[in-house]
């Protein structure tokens, strides 16, 4: 399908539209009433004006651009979400954000009240309540805006003012148990117009989750490592004893230690029971599925204008966190000689242990970042412009535990001290601390840029607008990591400095009669430039078409491409060396343990994407809103950088050197930092509908009599409040997003003054389905092409699903409220390369849901009566992957490979967690 064909498609069908939206006058007049010409004609006795002009003001906090939101949502839509912070808005909205043309399909562009903020953490604290209004804008406001084009843009309009408290305490577990979390937060927030401040800070902790919590299961290694212990000949496989031989009828190469780890003496007959039986026991207890996590946060920013023109932010923020996990227990080989008081055997033997030493094998890491922002916004005749800057620094350090030292106890075996018993418990007190493997890096980086966006001139279609955007950014990465025992140091810093430019020309517009039977047509071109000071220059370039035949239809048509370095995390990043790692090797259809290798790899090169997109918005009116969508998007990309933790045949052809085996073919080592493919190319399709209609309820009896000012009604909660908070008129909006609806409300006191009377609810639904037409990579000249929908991958999920939906319904009225969304992606195939097709693997589809219920007591005005704290309160129950459903892996044979069992795939499961929120107003 091309971008062509299916633009020839939309053109065809909006120009049929076009066409039947405007009948031609002798059918209007055709159409009159009986009666109406006379009734004109009377008319015509009343005062007549040559020329009427209407003028409108742009709505308070809009983004200055041509281009309408795609979705606006009111603040009965927002409650509809349950969302109680903008961060939460944001992940509730994420299938409306997300963005299919850019590198991972990157975060949206934040904006507030239309204007750019010093940080994306600026305002993710900020309350539910506090919104009025939110914009969601194509990614072509983006470029306006001095931004990528590959990014949505997300514009919350604040209210004039508010001033509240917010106090949030949050439990959660998993319901198959093990798995604890909690956070305490607080946030100060204060709304004066173009005055804001913020004051946040959150605590949050969750507790392990370990193997043996879970129905895990682990194939035995290679080596007989146990808790008791086993013996075996040494060397490794051959005979332990000959004596042992004949008292067992056959030749012994192992032996579980007699006993339950009391220790000995144990004689020759002891060990006849368990001749060629080899012991394995269970590490779950000490092997962490989910680590243990803490995390504390502050920041706080502040904002308000200089003069009339300029408004300043100020942002800082501190954060630090750790994780504590656990690999297993450490194992040690060894070697008993025959002349040792507390051997019973005739020859030296090979003792196999493992020992209750867990910090041997524990994993610490710890990061502490902080940042420091400032944005300046202003507007210069008919310009508006923006200077934002900030300092961010991040420092991480990872210890890992890689056994213990058992030398001393080898040396007291060897001097055949018999106060040492290899069997016992007391063997463990010689073992000295075993190597670590660290990992630290510190980052630093600082940027501004400068932007500015307003119109140029005039043509007969309207005004030439233009954005323009200077740029300097510092970035300095240093990492040092031991490894085995081998220091590893790097130092990487990188400077950037870049302009890009945007133009939007009106070609065709209604207003101004020029070619006013296409509707509004708008050409945009858009360049940058970026010179890297480890890449050289890098070109962008871009240019498209945004149509609006008429208000329910809207087209935009975009082409880009960009050329993009890698990151300095993807190039220095410190290595990393996780052992005990369980993956299925395709080559031989077999789980394996591997050490598994991750950071950065310096040797990257930048890559070049090409990106098409066909975009289609219907909106048609009525008294529900209802936004229809579809995007066609084609990216072509060379050299893109990518990780493959996934061991497919075809990618260790192709990059041999990060598959290490031993002599016998065992895959023992992977190594998946980051490298480039020679070429990928994807096709999407992607369309949805949103559909939101608002619910009136009258006031139920038995809830308090007669209104009272302040109660509800005209005058009440729900009412307009005028920006000192008293009464005024309550505005009315429609059509401002094309279709979108907004109901004003402002001031501050209880629930109702905050997005109109509660008592008028929301239904909204929202349902997104993705079609992948193509998903294809060669990885290295030559090779054949993977087709990542049939057969091939280069992930640890599996290939891509051709199809995934997402659906979303939010319920609200009369302070109660229940969301549920539910994802759904198809099944996908990974063809191996094991004889007879035994490395084959079959993932199903996967469908998963959430359901929230949420209450808003501060609503139930008859409970508030009772009991006055209650104003302000809200309590939420939130249930995550409702039916706990996953994924379901299996080989040729219908079994499931041990790296794919269920509870490796989603540790946790479903989860519920209780919150409970207070605003003191």
């Amino acid at each position: 399908m091309s971008l062509s064909y299916l633009a020839l498609i939309t053109g065809a069908a909006l120009s049929a539209s076009v066409a039947q939206e405007a009948p031609p006058p002798e059918a209007a007049a055709a159409a009159q009433p009986a009666g109406q010409a006379e009734t004109d004609a009377e008319d015509e006795d009343v005062t007549t004006v040559e020329e009427v002009v209407v003028t409108g003001a742009r709505l308070r906090g809009s983004v200055e651009s041509d281009i309408p939101p795609e979705i606006t949502l009111d603040p009965a839509d927002i409650r509809a979400t349950g969302a109680t912070t903008i961060a939460e808005l944001l992940e509730a909205l994420e299938p409306q954000t997300r963005s299919g043309r850019g590198r991972g399909e990157g975060r949206p562009v934040l904006l507030v009240n239309g204007r750019r903020v010093s940080g994306p953490r600026e305002v993710h604290s900020v309350p539910s309540e506090a919104i009025e209004r939110v914009e969601i804008l194509p990614e072509e406001v983006a470029l306006e805006l001095g931004y990528r084009a590959d990014q949505r843009v997300i514009n919350f309009i604040l209210r004039e003012r508010f001033r509240a408290t917010t106090v949030q305490a949050r439990a959660g577990a998993s319901t198959a148990g093990g798995r604890y979390s909690g956070e305490l937060d607080g946030n100060f927030l204060r709304l004066r117009g173009d005055e804001r401040l913020i004051l946040e800070a959150e605590v949050e902790r969750a507790t392990p989750l370990f193997e043996d919590e879970r129905n895990i299961r682990r194939e035995p290694g290679q080596t007989p490592y146990d808790l008791i212990g086993n013996v075996t000949g040494l060397p490794y496989g051959g005979e332990i004893d000959p004596a042992l031989s004949l008292l067992a009828g056959g030749p012994v190469t192992v032996a579980a230690v007699p006993g339950f780890g009391a220790g000995g003496p144990f004689t020759l007959a002891d060990f006849v029971e368990t001749a060629g039986y080899t012991r394995t026991g269970d590490l779950g207890a000490w092997r962490s599925l989910l680590p243990e996590t803490e995390s504390v946060e502050v920041g706080g920013t502040y904002t308000r204008p200089l003069n009339d023109y300029v408004v300043a932010t100020l942002n800082a923020r501190l954060e630090g966190s750790r994780s504590e996990s656990f690999l297993g227990l450490p194992g040690a080989s060894l070697t008993l000689p025959s002349t040792n008081p507390n051997s019973p055997f005739t020859r030296d033997v090979l003792v196999w242990r493992y020992f209750d030493r867990p910090d041997a094998m524990r994993r610490n890491a710890d990061t502490v970042s902080g940042r420091l922002g400032a944005a300046f916004t202003g507007d210069w005749d008919d310009w508006r412009w923006s200077l934002t800057g900030g300092y961010d620094v991040t420092r991480s350090d990872t210890e890992t535990g890689r056994g213990v030292d058992a030398n001393a106890l080898q040396a007291a075996l060897t001097a055949g001290d018999p106060s040492v018993d290899p069997f016992g418990p007391g063997a463990a007190a010689l073992l000295g601390p075993g190597p670590r493997d660290t990992a630290q890096s510190l980052t630093q980086s600082g940027e501004l840029d400068f932007v500015a966006n307003g119109d140029l001139f005039s043509v007969p279609a309207g005004d030439v607008s233009a954005s323009f955007r200077a740029g300097f950014n510092a970035v300095s990465l240093d990492s040092e990591s031991v490894r085995s025992g081998l220091l590893t140091e790097r130092e990487l810093s990188r400077t950037q400095g870049g302009v890009q430019g945007n133009l939007n020309i009106p070609i065709a517009s209604t207003r101004n009669e020029v070619l006013a039977g296409l509707g509004n047509l708008t050409l945009n071109l858009n360049a940058a430039y970026d010179e890297l000071s480890d890449f050289g220059g890098l070109v962008t370039y871009g240019y498209g078409l945004n149509w609006r035949p008429n208000r329910q239809w809207s087209v935009i048509a975009s082409v880009t491409d960009e050329e993009g370095a890698p990151s300095i995390q993807q190039l220095n990043d410190p290595v990393i060396s996780t052992p005990n790692v369980q993956v299925f090797d395709f080559a031989t259809g077999q789980t394996v343990e591997v050490t598994r290798i991750e950071g950065g790899n310096p040797g990257l090169t930048a890559d070049n994407r090409r990106v098409q997109r066909l975009g289609v918005t219907w909106r048609p009116l009525g008294e529900a809103d209802v936004t229809l969508s579809a995007n066609y998007v084609r990216t072509t990309v060379d050299n893109p950088i990518s990780s493959f933790p996934t061991i497919t045949p075809a990618l260790e052809a192709a990059f041999p050197e990060r598959f290490i085996r031993d002599s016998g073919g065992r895959l023992i080592s992977i190594d998946t930092r980051p490298v480039n493919y020679d070429r990928s190319q994807t096709q999407q399709l992607r369309w949805g509908i949103n559909y939101s209609r608002p619910i009136r309820r009258e006031r139920p009896t038995g809830e308090g009599g007669p209104r009272r000012r302040g109660e509800g009604g005209p005058q009440g909660p729900g009412a307009h409040q005028g920006p000192e908070g008293g009464d005024g008129p309550r505005p009315e909006w429609r059509g401002g997003g094309e279709g979108g609806r907004f109901r004003g409300g402002g001031g501050r006191g209880g629930f109702g003054r905050f997005g109109g009377n509660p008592r008028e609810g929301r239904l909204t639904f929202a349902l997104y389905h993705t079609w992948n037409l193509q998903n294809e990579v060669v990885v290295r000249p030559g090779l054949p092409t993977l087709d990542l929908l049939n057969g091939d991958a280069v992930g640890a999920g599996g290939g891509q699903s051709e199809h995934q939906a997402e659906l979303q319904s939010g319920y609200y009225l009369n302070g109660l409220g229940a969301r549920f969304t539910a994802d759904w992606r198809s099944d996908t195939f990974v063809a191996g390369g094991a004889p007879g097709g035994a490395g084959d693997l079959y993932f199903s589809d996967l469908a998963t849901a959430n359901l929230s219920l949420f209450a808003d007591l501060g609503a139930r005005r008859a409970w508030v009566r009772q009991h006055p704290w209650l104003r302000g309160g809200r309590v939420s129950l939130e249930v995550r992957n409702l039916f706990d459903a996953r994924r379901g892996v299996t080989d040729a044979a219908g079994v499931t490979p041990i790296s794919y069992q269920p509870d490796l795939l989603d540790a946790e499961g479903r989860t519920v967690t209780l919150r409970f929120r207070k605003l003191i107003f």
